[in-house]
């Protein structure tokens, strides 16, 4: 008994590290995206998730509603000051109609039948953007273009258009087009994918391409039945992760693509259902991928597709992502669960609860990033866009 005192010390230091463990990471950006447009009436569209752009030190948020007018609304990650860009991407169209598909100009509830469909990307060093435009209008023509449309930002003007994709009949299939990011060469990555028929079980093809110095280059094609919506583009290691999606109870045997922009090769392998965490290691050996619906997690060699290990890691997750080296984060609906990267032994988890105490919790839309640690989103918040940035002590 004369040892119980110090017993009951050392089990308090023990309980006092844990809950240090547990909680070390600060706040250190609360931003609350506005309803409007500041000064206007004009109402903000918002992305299903922000996306960094101009090397990780803003977010775009999303675009006014205004059919007439592209303004787009960001914010600076370091100070939380909001601004917008209204390039004259419109007007541009409106003095080249010949661009256009015949009979544009008769649609009054759209500017010549022009759709801003959506940025790309922003950056203010590079003095470029880049924008994904749509002709389109069913009602006064047939068929549709789309354009990839690179625009100067301080002096408001075209540098480059392309024509990516064009249709003369009603029953073309649908063209999605994800981009996947600009590395430091200025080379733009992104894909697309539609399918050949409008059969249920028809096959779906997908291709990746490159744009730099106003050339558009295809790099990689290939075919699948099951929608090729998740993707990942890994700046550092030049490599780009295409996923599948399904949930289980279809019994579609998804899969993944990896693609190395370095060696012009692809590998193809299964991977679980509802694929929502998805990140290459640092050194870009390894892929790691985990499902929200089962929590099931595995970790592939990323020359072969080998699966070197799994694990269970919990269910309703929406990210992951490095927020500091060695240390991934899993981003629950509950938590936040951080992970060593080598062992993917559980090290902390961060309650979600504690950034947003009242009503319920969803982080669609977050992700983690060592260059800013943790964007942490709720988007069933009743403030509007609802972010949290948190970084490691």
């Amino acid at each position: 008994m004369k040892n119980f005192p110090y017993l009951i010390l050392i089990v308090l230091i023990i309980i006092s590290g844990s809950y240090n463990n547990l909680f070390s990471q600060k706040l250190v950006r609360e931003i609350l995206g506005p309803k409007n447009l500041p000064g206007t009436s004009e109402e903000i569209s918002y992305e299903s998730s922000a996306d960094p752009m101009e090397d990780n030190s803003i977010l775009y948020l999303g675009r006014g509603n205004d059919p007439f007018k592209v303004n787009l609304f960001f914010v600076e990650i370091q100070s939380g000051d909001f601004f917008q860009y209204t390039p004259s991407v419109l007007e541009y169209f409106d003095t080249n109609k010949e661009l256009l598909k015949p009979g544009s100009e008769l649609n009054k509830n759209r500017k010549n039948s022009v759709y801003f469909e959506k940025l790309l990307y922003f950056d203010r060093k590079l003095n470029q953007a880049m924008f994904l435009v749509k002709n389109s209008a069913s009602k006064y023509f047939v068929g549709s273009k789309t354009f990839l449309v690179v625009w100067d930002i301080q002096e408001d003007k075209l540098i480059d258009i392309q024509i990516i994709d064009e249709t003369n009949t009603k029953s073309s299939p649908m063209l999605f087009f994800k981009p996947l990011g600009l590395d430091s060469d200025s080379t733009f990555y992104y894909y697309t994918f539609q399918t050949i028929s409008k059969e249920k079980d028809a096959d779906i093809i997908t291709e990746i391409f490159q744009y730099n110095s106003k050339k558009i280059e295809s790099l990689h094609k290939f075919q699948t039945k099951v929608y090729p919506s998740h993707f990942l583009y890994d700046n550092k290691n030049q490599k780009i992760l295409i996923l599948e999606y399904s949930e289980s109870y279809k019994k579609e045997n998804p899969h993944a693509v990896s693609y190395d922009i370095k060696t012009k090769s692809a590998i193809r392998f299964p991977i679980p259902s509802v694929p929502y965490g998805d990140i290459y290691s640092q050194d870009g050996k390894r892929i790691f991928i985990a499902s929200a619906e089962t929590g099931e997690f595995k970790i592939y060699d990323s020359e072969t597709g080998k699966v070197l290990s799994s694990k269970k890691v919990g269910t309703y997750g929406h990210a992951m992502g490095y927020w500091k080296d060695n240390e991934i984060a899993w981003i629950r609906n509950s938590g936040i669960h951080i992970y060593d990267d080598k062992t993917f032994k559980q090290k902390k988890v961060i309650p979600t609860r504690k950034y947003f105490p009242k009503g319920p919790v969803n982080v669609q839309g977050s992700m983690a990033d060592p260059s800013f640690g943790i964007l942490l989103r709720n988007s069933f918040s009743d403030k509007g866009e609802d972010y949290r940035i948190l970084q490691a002590e």
